[in-house]
């Protein structure tokens, strides 16, 4: 053999092993850029043969190329080392009335659903869109033609009891529920996400319905990161979801990773028009639900409903607990809503179950009963600047049988604030804990950061009964 011919030889070898061979959803039959049900089924069947035959391949990589795919859901389970990597577009269907359900049951499968994942990375660039708008009209509704009252909507992301999932650099819209829910997975590294809810297609949709006087916060519960688990990284986020930005989930005993949701690191995150860093909503459980040793650090928010938020739901057996939660470097502008609220939480559930005291305490003939199942301690606020909030700054709210201990405020403060508790701008029931350089002064708390006696206080004096129509004005 000539040395020529030798040479094209180890070139063609090398040119094929030096092949492309990833997994493009096109080679499977996937139709971009039609929006008819035709192409949506048979998109959602193209991505789950190029995630099937990638996961029994040496090549782990599933692309969607720079164009739009509309789909409907994709279920994926015990896949290893997979890398979707999302170039263009998925688009979930918008027809309800064609969405399809879990087996022998009502409730609606997920747009994306991961099960028993090892090693699973989903990045790219591009974006992924539920159009919930449509789903969140029927709820507002109440169309239970489609959507029963246990509100069952298609969360855009689903991982369940997955280990060590990387999710990063990508756009995530209108879900019609949470846009990341993650339930028992372990180590979890999400960064470099851009949420949004569109609003201006809520309201062309309240006008299509001749309800153009609703304020567009209607989609409740499309939260933007709901985690469960243990040992998670999330950072870089760029949010406006009208709900909760990242608010871990509590875990128990029977969970695969521990009993406890734990370790968590929240950080460097911009928000416009959310509804917190949260905790919960955790009721109390015979199997003892917990969440512990998260931290929330460098968040700017603007226009936030709520800002640091905690909250208690209710239950007569059992107990929980939230331990060892520290906020830190927080700058909020113009709260609508409480900037810190701690206590019994004010939204109903998607079941439509829990307290509903949205307007509490403003609503004379409202209820909104504390938590004497669910201890509350070791919460530290650190750093957090609040500025011309709408409502007074702070209200924390626990139970005279088991009052929150062990809280630390250093340098919370507040320059003005147009609604309630003029003389105070505080809320404080049943909670001991220490303070430094915070304004206002929690009248609960002892002034200083020293060793105190964590006895817990009587009620600052009552709330004022003011109406709903007067917190508008001030907006």
């Amino acid at each position: 053999m000539s040395c020529k011919w030798f040479l094209l030889g180890v070139i063609a070898v090398m040119l094929m092993g030096g092949c492309n061979c990833s997994h493009y959803i096109d080679d499977y039959g996937a139709i971009p850029h039609s929006d008819t049900i035709d192409a949506q089924m048979a998109n959602s069947l193209a991505l789950q043969k190029a995630i099937a035959a990638a996961n029994s391949s040496s090549d782990k990589t599933v692309v969607i190329p720079k164009r739009s795919y509309y789909l409907f859901s994709v279920w994926t389970t015990n896949v290893s080392n997979l890398h979707l990597m999302v170039l263009g577009k998925l688009i979930a269907s918008k027809s309800v009335k064609h969405w399809p359900h879990y087996p022998n049951s009502t409730s609606f499968l997920e747009f994306m659903m991961f099960v028993y994942c090892d090693n699973l990375t989903i990045s790219g660039g591009g974006s992924i869109d539920g159009r919930g708008y449509h789903w969140w009209t029927l709820v507002l509704l109440n169309d239970k033609r489609y959507i029963d009252g246990a509100d069952d909507r298609p969360h855009l992301m689903h991982l369940v009891r997955c280990r060590n999932t990387t999710i990063h650099d990508l756009k995530l819209k209108n879900s019609p529920f949470f846009h990341i829910k993650m339930d028992d997975c372990q180590k979890a590294l999400i960064y470099n996400l851009d949420i949004k809810v569109n609003t201006t297609a809520q309201l062309n949709l309240l006008k299509h319905f001749s309800l153009e006087g609703v304020i567009p916060m209607f989609p409740f519960n499309t939260d933007g990161i709901d985690p469960h688990g243990t040992d998670m990284h999330i950072f870089n986020l760029t949010v406006q979801n009208w709900d909760d930005v990242v608010v871990p989930k509590p875990g128990s005993k029977g969970d695969l990773y521990g009993n406890c949701t734990e370790n968590f690191l929240v950080e460097n995150c911009t928000v416009r028009l959310g509804v917190g860093m949260s905790i919960g909503s955790i009721a109390p459980s015979d199997s003892v639900r917990c969440i512990r040793n998260v931290t929330f650090r460098n968040v700017e928010m603007s226009n936030p409903l709520k800002g640091i938020y905690i909250k208690t739901n209710p239950g007569n057996s059992g107990h929980s607990i939230v331990s060892n939660i520290v906020y830190e470097n927080f700058s909020m502008q113009r709260p609508i809503w409480w900037a810190v609220y701690i206590g019994p939480q004010q939204m109903k559930e998607p079941d439509r179950g829990g307290p509903g005291c949205m307007l509490y305490p403003f609503d004379p003939k409202g209820t909104c009963s504390t938590q004497p199942l669910v201890t509350v301690q070791n919460i530290t606020l650190r750093n957090i600047a609040i500025r011309n909030s709408v409502l007074y700054p702070v209200t924390i709210r626990c139970n005279v049988s088991n009052p929150c201990r062990w809280f630390e405020f250093d340098n919370v403060t507040t320059d003005k604030w147009s609604i309630g508790q003029k003389e105070t701008g505080v809320v404080c029931e049943y909670v001991s804990g220490r303070q430094s350089g915070t304004h206002p002064q929690i009248p609960c708390f002892y002034d200083g950061l020293q060793e105190y006696e964590s006895e817990p206080l009587e009620p600052n004096s009552g709330t004022e009964t003011l109406t709903a129509e007067l917190i508008w004005r001030e907006l």
